[in-house]
């Protein structure tokens, strides 16, 4: 549902493991979908296919933020499966509804949460998960790129990322960082920010935002969002007891990421770098979903996960305009993974 940018690349993945006749794709633009529907020999459709007795729909929503909600329903009462892109909702209410549905019906919903499955975080989760950091006690997070950059091709007055009333500003659509970190380190129990619009790009929402993150016993997490860097960039540092890791991943797809590794036993950093395909990433979300689908694994990003993740940034964009601290409530029966 959608066929913007990723819709066009889920559809794409998709047909890597399914057979093309399984795959549907629509659009409010008929055009976009015929022709997506065309370039990956799939079938373009009006409205979501009734699902037949004993028949397994999945819907993939990859729509603007705000119409992600609406859709879903549609598609949980027609009796399909979910995936939702990020942002779940612009507000975490909105999201009760949907999530009352999809456990009355018992269905599958996951939240696209790609970075999760990024070399890199993998990489992260696996040392914090090995006690190879030991105690991780505070972390340094940065994402920057330039607004006019994310669409080659497209006025970027026109995009969602630019406009508040479509769930706009760096911080919603970088929502990754705040996710990530919290699986990693465990939920929030307060933060504040600076977040504000300092250029002049032609929006109206913020970009530049400095968000920190307290978790239980004091650690922290400060993490630098702008739409402003004109070489895109990517870090995380997690700064352990026992080890230091640090990852930076710097221009388009392909990736050049660099990684270090520094242990407190050996008194010396390892350092290596790869090329990330940034279509790799969505694929370990594609199979993760599969795996859901059929019963192998849980979501890794539920629905009320993704709905806690949009609490911390509307917490984020409050204190930033209030210029406070907020409680953060934990999440509302969401295992950390």
């Amino acid at each position: 549902m959608g066929c913007g940018s990723i819709g066009r690349r889920h559809a794409r993945l998709l047909v890597e493991r399914l057979d093309p006749t399984q795959v549907h794709v629509m659009d409010v633009d008929p055009g976009r979908s015929s022709d997506l529907g065309q370039a990956l020999g799939v079938s373009p459709v009006a409205q979501l296919p009734p699902l037949g007795r004993g028949e397994v729909g999945l819907a993939l929503v990859c729509t603007p933020h705000q119409t992600h909600v609406p859709l879903a329903l549609v598609a949980a009462r027609a009796g399909y499966n979910l995936f939702i892109e990020k942002p779940l909702c612009l507000e975490p209410s909105e999201a009760d509804e949907l999530i009352a549905e999809v456990d009355r019906r018992q269905l599958v919903a996951l939240v696209g949460a790609n970075m999760r499955w990024h070399p890199a975080i993998r990489w992260l989760g696996e040392l914090a998960a090995a006690g190879t950091l030991g105690d991780i006690y505070s972390a340094r997070l940065h994402f920057g790129q330039y607004l006019p950059d994310w669409r080659p091709g497209a006025d970027y007055r026109r995009i969602y990322s630019a406009r508040a009333d479509e769930g706009g500003g760096i911080l919603m659509d970088s929502i990754h960082e705040l996710d990530y970190i919290t699986a990693l380190m465990g939920p929030a129990v307060e933060l504040t920010a600076h977040a504000v619009k300092v250029s002049d790009l032609e929006i109206d929402v913020e970009d530049l935002a400095e968000v920190t993150l307290v978790f239980d016993r004091g650690r922290s997490a400060q993490i630098h969002l702008d739409s402003l860097d004109r070489f895109k960039r990517r870090s995380c540092q997690l700064i352990g007891s026992r080890a230091t890791a640090l990852w930076e991943g710097w221009d388009r797809f392909p990736e050049t990421a660099h990684f270090g590794l520094w242990r407190a036993e050996i008194e010396r950093w390892e350092h290596w770098t790869e090329t990330v395909d940034g279509d790799d990433m969505f694929r370990a979300q594609r199979d993760h979903l599969l795996d859901c689908l059929h019963g192998r694994a849980e979501p890794r990003l539920s629905l009320r996960g993704a709905a806690h993740d949009v609490t911390l940034v509307l917490a984020a964009k409050r204190a930033a305009a209030e210029r406070i601290w907020i409680q953060v409530p934990p999440p509302d029966g969401e295992p950390q993974q």
